[in-house]
């Protein structure tokens, strides 16, 4: 009986060793389940923080590329603008010289008038 006795305690001590195990195995699992539903929940924090980021961007991106798209259009204009002005410009310098150098023939031709007057005076008061 004795010996009965003695293997069921063996028997006890062997299921509360396992019993133990059991729940040292829980404990473990319990743990690494509350850290891994923390990375879930910080992984969860930062997804939905990427994504009101990733909107504003995305308005901020569509703004830029609308304001981008207005502004070349505007380039465009002004290099066609700025390209009829010059060629007006370069057709009144062409003309201005043109105009100075008929001013300075006529200029010259006076010059030669008022010297042979100049001529014809002094001859004139001699006589």
């Amino acid at each position: 009986m004795q010996k009965k006795y003695e293997t069921l305690f063996k028997d006890a001590q062997s299921y509360k060793r396992q019993i133990i195990g059991v729940d040292e195995i829980k404990k473990d699992r319990d743990t690494r389940i509350k850290i891994l539903r923390d990375d879930l929940e910080d992984l969860t924090l930062k997804l939905e923080k990427l994504e009101k980021d990733h909107a504003a961007l995305t308005v901020a991106y569509d703004a830029t590329s609308s304001e981008n798209t207005k502004l070349l259009t505007d380039c465009k204009s002004m290099a066609e603008n700025l390209s009829l002005a010059n060629k007006v410009r370069n057709r009144t310098e062409e003309k201005l010289i043109d105009l100075q150098k008929q001013y300075n023939t006529l200029k010259n031709g006076f010059n030669e008038c008022d010297k042979l007057m100049a001529t014809f005076r002094r001859k004139y008061e001699e006589e």
